[in-house]
């Protein structure tokens, strides 16, 4: 279901615009997902998942990547 979820949602942000300082920016979102193993550190777990989403900035943009 959380999966379903996420890669409803990333390409949602998808043509989104904001005003920045007057101009307008788009807005893309890239997401790193991971699975916690039953004796992985919360700092392992975020840096893989940080990992997982230079990954998919790295293939393009508005990408659900899961490592």
């Amino acid at each position: 279901m959380v999966l379903y979820c996420i890669g409803f949602v990333a390409p949602k942000f998808s043509g989104y615009l904001l005003l920045k300082n007057g101009e307008a920016v788009s807005i893309t979102a890239t997401i790193g997902i991971v699975t916690v193993g039953q004796d992985e550190t919360l700092e392992n777990v975020i840096e893989r998942a940080d990992q997982a989403m230079y990954m998919g900035k790295q293939q393009g943009r508005d990408r659900t990547v899961f490592a």
